[in-house]
This record gives C-alpha cells, sequence and structure tokens, in this order.
C-alpha cells in the first residue's frame, strides 16, 4: 500500500509539474492527468522489454563481417529500399541536382564519417538526387566500398554515384541536372547527355588567366566551346574565379543583379 500510495504521489508530482511546464512555454496547459502519466510510463517500461525483438531483416542470412559481400546496412535494407522505391513513385520534376547529404549522429557507428569542412565533423554522409522543390528522389548511404554498385571504371566513384541515381531518368526527355564539382566533369556530361540528360555544374578550377582576370571588373568571364562534344566551359570571376561546365547553356545573356 504505502509503494502505491508512494507511486500515486510521484505521478501527481509529474502531472503538476507537465502541466506547469507546457503552460509557461505554449502560454497555455496541455492538461495531462495521472492516468495519462501512468499509461505513459508504462509504455516506456514495455518498449523496453518487448524493443529487442524489432527487427527489420533475418539475422540467419546476413553474412559475417569478414565475407566481402556483408552489408553494413543488412539490418535496415529492407525498409531503405521501400523507402526509395515510394520516393521513385513521384512525377519526376525537370531540374534536379546530386549532391551529399549529411546527417548529424550521436551514436557510434562505422557509417560515421569525418569530414572536416563540416560544423559536424563526425555525421553519416549520404549520397542523393533532389529536386528544385527540395524532394528527395533517390538516395544511396555511403557506406564506404560497396555503396555504388555501378562500376563504370572511367567514371570513377563520383561518376558511378551519378549514374547510379538517375538509372530510372533515362525514359524522360530534357531532363535538367546540376552538379557540383566533386560530381562534374567532361566525360560524365558528355556520358550523361549521350543518354538525353542536359547537365549544368561547377567543375575544379585552375588558376590559367586568373591573374588576369582579376585586374578586371568583376563579372568577367571567359569560355571555350568543345565544338565535337557539344560542351562549353567557363570560367566568371567575382571575389575569385568560377569555373563552369554545360551541355545547354552557353555563355548569354550577362546582366547585372541586385544583391
Amino acid at each position: 500500500m504505502q509503494g502505491s500510495a508512494g507511486y500515486g504521489m510521484f505521478s501527481l508530482n509529474l502531472v503538476t509539474q507537465a502541466n506547469l511546464y507546457s503552460t509557461q512555454v505554449l502560454g497555455q496547459s496541455i492538461n495531462t492527468s495521472a492516468n495519462e502519466i501512468r499509461q505513459f510510463i508504462g509504455i516506456h517500461l514495455l518498449s523496453g522489454i518487448f524493443r529487442r525483438y524489432l527487427l527489420l531483416n533475418d539475422n540467419a542470412n546476413m553474412l559475417p563481417r569478414d565475407d566481402p559481400h556483408h552489408g553494413k546496412l543488412f539490418k535496415v535494407r529492407p525498409f531503405l529500399d521501400q523507402l526509395k522505391n515510394n520516393f521513385l513513385k513521384t512525377e519526376v520534376e525537370e531540374y534536379n541536382s546530386t549532391d551529399e547529404l549529411i546527417i548529424p549522429l550521436k551514436s557510434h557507428t562505422s557509417l560515421c564519417q569525418y569530414i572536416e569542412s563540416k560544423p559536424h565533423k563526425w555525421d553519416m554522409k549520404v549520397f542523393a538526387r533532389t529536386a528544385g522543390s527540395g524532394y528527395i528522389y533517390d538516395f544511396e548511404v555511403y557506406v564506404g566500398k560497396g555503396t555504388i554498385t555501378a562500376s563504370n571504371p572511367e567514371l570513377g566513384m563520383s561518376g558511378n554515384v551519378v549514374t547510379q541515381l538517375i538509372e530510372n531518368l533515362l525514359r524522360h526527355a530534357n531532363f535538367k541536372l546540376f552538379m557540383d564539382n566533386w560530381f562534374s566533369f567532361p566525360n560524365l556530361a558528355v556520358q550523361l547527355r549521350n543518354e538525353g540528360i542536359y547537365v549544368v555544374g561547377t567543375i575544379r578550377k585552375n588558376s590559367e588567366n586568373d591573374a588576369e582576370m582579376k585586374k578586371e571588373d568583376r563579372g568577367t568571364c571567359d569560355y571555350h566551346v568543345d565544338e565535337e562534344n557539344k560542351i562549353i566551359t567557363l570560367k566568371w570571376y567575382d571575389s575569385k574565379a568560377v569555373q563552369l561546365i554545360a551541355i545547354y547553356k552557353g555563355k548569354e545573356r550577362v546582366g547585372n543583379v541586385e544583391r
């Protein structure tokens, strides 16, 4: 009886403090009750007992870690595949991009990558194809070797990431893809153009002509057209030089914009 009375006083204290705090934060009480608090605590106790049995994949089929085909995402792979398949059912927008997404994690896992330039240094990296609306159409969680199944050695890892993420786009005409300089390079742009995908991307710059361009006014640009492959490479100088490669955009039009 004393235990029951003590638990009752404890739950009443939780009720009082929860309603008080919600009023302080929200401006009105959430009006919880002792019965709701007891149910809340009970759910947490039960989940602690039974949560260990929640699984998404059969452990009996998991390959050992020293097996070359071992998958780091094996236990959640059915969920990830279903999620991706549902994303791909959405009607494709004309303008998409490939990029890296960073997922902050506090857990200790080998999936975390050290990325010095990011605000959170140890995070999970995900390659993704997104649209101008912000919608994610496709993604691949980076797990190191074995992340990408595409295997064109001429394109390297970054090019193979792109070709894997746009596999379902090859049936769409006049599709536009924007990339940053980790993904973008001429050989990939040519291959995508031949498959009906038009590319605009930044590329890793060289310092040729930078000194001369710096002497000119901001907005100075230089460009070269590869007539054989129908590609334009353009260097534009702002506070520093930026280099672009494009399949369907040219140098024109040039104008002034307000910042």
